[in-house]
């Protein structure tokens, strides 16, 4: 099926064809999601995960911080990118990056390096389209990075069958991006047989070229699956008493509705979901055997590509209902989302290699004719998707970047779509958990005064200190100068003017973050410039206990008198991007 690799005479020609088929695609996309162009938002994770731990971490620490034990290292780069525009562009560059990607993956297929595949390069074209325009998509899969792993996946397997280049240059190319894609996708995981059998196909040729490539992405899956912890699956839920788990019948039901669901509109592909298993198997198995039948007209030969596309489809639909269980939940409704992306373009290409193995001429345009019609019928009212909910990103992002920015503790909330999992940056936590209490004057600083204390950091990039300050009565001369120091001299300084100061009450100090500075000791010196003899500022505190761990971790000594003090780092708060929850697809299901 391999074949040989395509010659290199007409290669500028399908340069332009490929760039041309990947411009139709991305303009098909833009027209089913044409608020990715002229309103750019985040989708759930884009936002919440993506973005955040990208502004918050850096590439390589939100990259070694896996989401679901699994890397989804493209989406990564995709915010790094993001992360190198201003704040309110960066939904522009996600939702752009996505479209450009997914044209590229699927126009791969119009090169003629698939040509043992599907003979006819218009047909090639159509596929690509007509996946981009799959109507069970809905809002969450088109134009943002968080599901572009699914088409990745796509691009995968099309690449794991086609027939690799010759030169070197591009072969390393090609192995570098296959590389990037592994770590992107967990349904990856479905081109480990195309890479063995190449391997060994290789070894009978003696070709070392495709030997090594098959060999080294074989050994990157097995990384994947080595330190994604088995590719991020979740195998079982429970709920109560009852345990969820994989359902045989539930996976050929609804390996059956995919095919019902590509051939009939929503209202009639519910009405025959309704009559039962039995019902979308009888449909099912008479559109496959169609298929099947078109291909046998050219041979035999020709039934292989069709059972492998049929065969990847339902293996996708295997997968995830073994590895994201809870899908099994919903097994009576009709698939829609982003599980059914892999599925459903490749019974596409079922259908495409089975119009290809029809004779060209009249019954070949009859066949085309009548599925095109068919295609028309069921997909049309779901081409156009919904636009998302606008929540003004372009002006939420002042208080965004302004969040990400200040080493001040925020607790900032933005909603985004959908409604459950917002975007929040929060700072914290302030330390230590209990402070010494503000019960008492422990020093008062007049027109030029002093104060210093020692205290330890209890963790990493410690970006502000709060002191419990009083005045005995209100004053506007002077400067308050806030240091922090350590041993190798002053790090940190932060003037206030005395009238900002607070008169009763935490007064903030915050300052550029300090790398390492967990269990480093550090003295505060507080200092009183040109103030008003008369309106002293005073310091509040208490006396700690002798064997208080508390007190330990200030730094102070055995029964001391010290301020109340406090103090927060710039680390952001760990939090799930959004909870899962069972209880919404009960109730819709029930």
């Amino acid at each position: 099926m391999l074949g040989q690799p395509a010659g290199t005479a007409d290669e500028p020609r399908w340069l332009w064809r490929y760039l041309a088929t990947a411009a139709l695609i991305a303009g098909v996309v833009c027209a089913r999601r044409m608020d990715a162009i002229t309103n750019p938002q985040f989708w759930a994770e884009d936002g919440c995960l993506f973005f955040l731990e990208n502004a918050t971490l850096g590439f390589w620490k939100a990259l070694g911080a896996f989401y679901h034990d699994f890397p989804y290292l493209l989406p990564r780069l995709i915010a790094f990118l993001g992360g190198l525009a201003p704040v309110a562009d960066g939904p522009r560059i996600y939702t752009t990056s996505a479209i450009v990607l997914t044209a590229c993956a699927l126009a791969t297929f119009a090169l003629p390096a698939f040509r043992h595949f599907v003979r006819s390069d218009v047909l090639r074209v159509v596929w690509g389209v007509a996946v981009a325009s799959i109507p069970s998509f809905g809002q969450e899969v088109l134009s943002t990075p968080t599901n572009l792993g699914w088409f990745v996946a796509i691009w995968l397997t099309l690449v794991s069958l086609m027939r690799l280049p010759r030169q070197r240059w591009r072969l390393a190319l090609l192995g570098a991006a296959a590389g990037v894609a592994l770590f992107s996708t967990p349904l990856a995981i479905m081109t480990l047989p195309f890479w063995a059998l190449r391997a060994y196909r290789a070894v009978l040729r003696n070709d070392r070229r495709e030997l090594g490539l098959s060999l080294a992405l074989v050994a990157l899956l097995a990384g994947a699956v080595l330190v994604s912890r088995g590719l991020g699956a979740i195998t079982t839920i429970t709920l109560g008493s009852r345990t969820i788990g994989f359902s045989p019948a539930g996976w050929l039901k609804q390996s059956g509705l995919q095919v019902v669901g590509l051939l009939f509109p929503p209202s009639v592909g519910a009405a025959i979901g309704a009559m039962g298993t039995g019902a979308v198997g009888a449909v099912g198995v008479l559109v496959l055997a169609g298929f099947v039948l078109a291909a046998r007209v050219s041979g035999w030969h020709r039934v292989g590509p069709l059972l492998l596309a049929l065969a990847l489809a339902s293996g996708a639909q295997l997968l995830t209902q073994l590895g994201r269980v809870y899908v099994n939940l919903v097994l009576d409704r009709s698939p829609s989302g982003r599980y059914t992306v892999y599925p459903a373009a490749m019974l596409t290409l079922a259908a495409i290699v089975a119009v290809d193995g029809l004779p060209r001429g009249a019954t070949r345009r009859s066949v085309g004719g009548v599925l095109l019609a068919l295609t028309v019928w069921a997909w049309a009212p779901s081409f156009v998707i919904a636009p998302f909910e606008d929540h003004q990103w372009r002006a939420q992002a002042v208080q965004v970047e302004h969040a990400l920015r200040s080493a001040c503790p925020a607790n900032l909330l933005v909603p985004m779509n959908p409604s459950f999992p917002p975007l929040r940056i929060e700072w914290g936590p302030a330390l230590p958990e209990r402070p010494v209490p503000p019960a008492s004057v422990v020093a008062t600083l007049e027109a030029n005064g002093t104060f210093r204390q020692p205290f330890v950091s209890q963790c990493d990039e410690l970006s502000n200190v709060e002191l419990f300050l009083d005045e005995s009565q209100p004053s506007a001369a002077g400067t308050l100068v806030f240091s922090l120091l350590d041993d190798s001299g002053v790090l940190r300084t932060v003037r206030i003017a005395r009238a900002d100061v607070t008169r009763h009450g935490w007064q903030l100090f915050c300052f550029a973050p300090i790398q390492g500075s967990s269990g480093r000791r550090f003295t505060v010196e507080l200092r009183t410039i040109e103030n008003d003899r008369a309106a002293a500022l005073q310091l509040l505190g208490s006396t700690t206990d002798p064997g208080s761990p508390g007190n330990a971790q200030r730094g102070g000594r055995s029964g001391t008198t010290e301020a109340a003090l406090r103090y927060a780092c710039r680390t952001h708060l760990p939090r799930a991007c959004f909870r899962w929850r069972a209880e919404p697809l009960l109730e819709s299901r029930d």
